[in-house]
């Protein structure tokens, strides 16, 4: 893990109780299983909490929604409340921004794809790299726990018209 740190008890616990919501919403809008637990670690808040920004905005709950998008998600009926309180809910919108994201971007050009990752957090690019980072590190500190099939080229199967 070139000197990262492993996960402590209370993040593998965190990662565990949250798994089967972690991998509904990962279906659910079809986003990589593995970047978007990555992402659920590094925001790493607990159920309910709601942290406050400096900007004055908050974070809300396990997938660190930010109020920000609040406006958007009424219209889907989906308030504060829920958000805070609804652990799946919370991450099937964290999903959803995230797959919003991607669909802004090349995902098969890498650093578009890195930087969809880290405008999940800021679209602002020194926020934006910062965050980047810090996910590509939990993925790496994660790898041990979910073990990874391991694809060389020549098993890849290329579609033909």
């Amino acid at each position: 893990m070139d000197g990262l740190p492993p996960l402590s008890n209370a993040q593998i616990e965190h990662m565990r109780q949250l798994e089967p919501c972690v991998k509904m919403a990962s279906e659910r809008y079809r986003i990589n299983t593995e970047i978007f637990r990555a992402i659920v670690l590094t925001e790493y808040t607990k159920p309910g909490q709601v942290v406050k920004n400096k900007n004055g905005s908050v974070d809300m709950s396990v997938a660190g929604i930010n109020s920000i998008h609040l406006p958007e998600l009424k219209k889907f009926h989906i308030d504060r409340d829920v958000l805070v309180n609804n652990t799946c809910v919370n991450l099937m919108v964290g999903a959803w921004i995230l797959a919003q994201r991607m669909a802004e971007v090349n995902t098969n050009d890498p650093k578009q794809l890195w930087r969809a990752i880290g405008a999940y957090n800021s679209k602002t690019e020194k926020w934006n790299f910062i965050y980047q980072r810090l996910v590509w590190n939990n993925i790496q500190r994660l790898r041990i726990y979910y073990p990874q099939i391991n694809y060389t080229f020549k098993d890849m199967k290329i579609a033909s018209n």
